[in-house]
């Protein structure tokens, strides 16, 4: 129904954003879904910023116990 109501559109006519809206609307009512706000790709790069500061935190414990322990405590005030 989306598709079909933007390509008929002509390019100087208005959108009815409203009706487009609870199109999505009804679509997450119809399969019980929250609209939560966490986006695919906003989950997906929370989890590789993650793993990236694993892998970073590991090579600081390795080769540098002082600076190993600088960046916890600056994940510990960053996070909390």
């Amino acid at each position: 129904m989306y598709l079909r109501y933007v390509r008929s559109l002509d390019f100087t006519d208005k959108p009815d954003y409203g009706y487009l809206r609870n199109l999505f609307y009804d679509i997450l009512h119809k399969h019980s879904w929250e609209c939560d706000w966490q986006f695919d790709w906003i989950i997906q790069q929370k989890v590789r910023t993650s793993e990236m500061y694993i892998c970073l935190l590991a090579v600081f414990a390795v080769f540098d116990q002082e600076l190993f322990l600088w960046w916890m405590l600056c994940w510990q005030f960053l996070n909390s």
